[in-house]
Order: structure tokens, then sequence, then C-alpha cells
């Protein structure tokens, strides 16, 4: 997996807008999809979607993507937020675990933020 830098984003308004083919020895294995926001009090990615193929799945692609993204999002002091949801046939308790295991905190309890709407997220270690 590459590493992901500026160069990869197309701006549209207010966010910059990626999708990445995940590729694994030039065979599409999946696909991700996110948003920077850039005009707005608090900066963040927006993950909507890391999807990868169920023939790829436990394979390690999805961990390589989410390094590269919060290699990233921590150069760049961005905050990434999500919400898991179970459409693409995992369970969400089991993307919650995931997304744990990576630093992302369920935004309840003690860890509510106000100004972040989704269900989970991971500030920049460089914040």
């Amino acid at each position: 997996m590459r590493e992901i830098t500026e160069e990869d984003f197309n701006s549209y308004g207010n966010y910059t807008v990626e999708s990445f083919h995940l590729l694994f020895r030039g065979e599409k294995i999946g696909i991700s999809k996110f948003y920077i926001s850039e005009k707005i009090k608090y900066k963040y990615i927006f993950l909507s979607l890391i999807e990868v193929t169920r023939s790829e799945r436990k394979k390690g692609h999805g961990n390589a993507f989410i390094k590269q993204l919060l290699i990233f999002a921590d150069t760049n002091k961005l905050m990434i937020i999500l919400t898991p949801s179970s459409f693409f046939g995992v369970e969400k308790h089991k993307l919650i675990k995931w997304y744990q295991k990576h630093g992302f905190i369920l935004n309840e309890g003690i860890n509510k933020r106000d100004d972040v709407l989704q269900e989970m997220y991971r500030n920049s270690i460089n914040e």
C-alpha cells in the first residue's frame, strides 16, 4: 500500500474528497472514501467507507490502509471521525473493536464531544 499524500486529493467547495481503490499486487481488492473538511472550526477527516472484498478480508489490507490514513492525519493534525456500519457485511461490534485497536474512541460518556456528530473519533497525536 502506498503512502497517502496531499496530491491524492480533489477539492470540492468546503471539502476535499478522495476515493481510493485498494490494490494488492495490481488487483482491486476494495475501496475507501473519505472527506477532509477545511473550512470549519476543526479540521477533520470524515471516513465514510473502507470496504475490502470478502475474498481479501483478514489479510491485513484494511490495516495497511488505516495505518497510512493515520499517518496522513497525524502529519496534518487532523481528527478522524466515523460511524461504523454493518451495511457491507461486517458486524458493527467487530468494526468498533477494530477501530478501537487503531486508537479510535466511542463518542459517548466521558469521551463525548459535542462538536463531533459521528459515533467514533480519533484525535491527531500531533494536536
